[in-house]
């Protein structure tokens, strides 16, 4: 079993956002550590629960000394209005909010409905490679054996203050 550390932020830097006409929603938590260490990721707990509880958590390393985090992941869960999050003030209830994004792009809605594509997100980052990955593994899963795919849009979106989302996403779709 792997050995980690539970971060709990302030419940004022925390924020879960839906992704506009998708299932998807994003889980943001800023805060500090004692020690900064890899392996820092929110992660559902008591999955028996709809929805779970989420915590930050990192691997525990013993470093020595004081980082601040941000860190974004996302999830996918259909028909939700909100998540809980364990905070320094105890486990909260987290309302799912729209992002005000002007031109939120009509492909992230469309890929997450065509079986055929598959959407990437490299939340808080530029990294092409992690949202391509991303969106491979999808496809993999959904098509197992030999599969071949191109990307047809990649994008950055950022929203919201003052805990906001920013992502970079590629759709990838399966080639026949």
């Amino acid at each position: 079993m792997k050995d980690y550390v539970i971060l709990r932020p302030a419940a004022d830097n925390v924020a879960a956002y839906r992704i506009e006409g998708t299932s998807m929603i994003i889980i943001v938590a800023k805060g500090h550590t004692a020690n900064l260490c890899r392996g820092l990721e929110i992660r559902p707990i008591h999955n028996e629960i709809a929805p779970p509880i989420y915590q930050v958590t990192q691997d525990n390393c013993g470093a020595i000394g004081s980082e601040e985090y941000d860190i974004a992941e996302f999830f996918s869960y259909p028909g939700v209005d909100y998540v809980y999050f364990e905070t320094a003030q105890g486990t909260i209830r987290l309302d799912i909010q729209e992002p005000r994004v002007e031109h939120t792009p009509a492909t992230l809605a469309a890929a997450h409905s065509n079986d055929n594509q598959a959407v990437g997100y490299a939340p808080n980052s530029t990294d092409i490679n992690k949202a391509i990955s991303s969106a491979v593994k999808q496809l993999r899963a959904k098509f197992p054996g030999n599969i071949s795919a191109k990307m047809v849009d990649a994008g950055f979106v950022a929203a919201g203050s003052p805990i906001g989302i920013a992502f970079f996403y590629v759709v990838m779709e399966r080639q026949s």
